[in-house]
């Protein structure tokens, strides 16, 4: 039941910013910038209509199925810290992301490299933090239980690394990206099985 009322409420978080959109639908140009380079220059495009009603439609689908494959691996045990902090990155990367390429789009400047490498950051802090806490399906595998803490580790102050690199040169914060995944991938070879 509160899984259900969770992805209610985080189903509303998701479309509620379409609102907003239909409201400046005609103001914003057929074509809309959407994806944009490290030096803030749009490089994807996607027509308005998709992107006002379609992609809220399409990340609140996303959000089903991460939803439904959380509760797959925790097989019918309580959610883990960890999966109810996972549960909210698609709805806060939605409500912050959405409204923020509208107004780009309206002729206003936001950076969105910074933008995105804020939340980014924030999101591998706050999974670092609630990593270790999860108890889903490969319980059973030792050598992740071994590998939870230092990959959370990895992951909570790699995100504070990137959140600091967003006043320096973009470059470092793809450098520390890039770094980060590379430390996952290391610490889950090396990791010594839980006993």
């Amino acid at each position: 039941m509160k899984t259900i009322k969770q992805l209610i409420i985080s189903g509303l978080i998701i479309l509620v910013p379409m609102i907003y959109g239909v409201s400046v639908y005609s103001e914003l140009p057929t074509k809309m910038a959407t994806h944009f380079g490290i030096d803030n220059t749009p490089n994807g495009f996607m027509s308005r209509s998709f992107f006002i009603f379609g992609l809220p439609l399409l990340m609140l689908l996303v959000q089903i199925l991460c939803t439904y494959t959380m509760v797959y691996a925790a097989k019918n045990k309580p959610a883990s810290r960890f999966q109810e902090v996972v549960a909210w990155v698609i709805p806060v990367f939605t409500v912050i992301l959405y409204p923020a390429t509208i107004l780009y789009n309206l002729g206003n400047e936001i950076d969105f490299w910074r933008l995105t490498v804020t939340i980014v950051s924030l999101v591998f802090i706050i999974t670092g933090n609630y990593l270790p806490t999860f108890n889903g399906e490969r319980k059973q595998d030792k050598r992740w239980r071994g590998a939870q803490f230092p990959v959370g580790r990895v992951l909570f102050y790699g995100g504070i690394l990137l959140l600091i690199s967003i006043f320096f040169n973009p470059i470092l914060s793809v450098v520390l990206i890039a770094a980060i995944i590379i430390g996952i991938f290391a610490v889950m070879l090396i990791a010594k099985p839980h006993k």
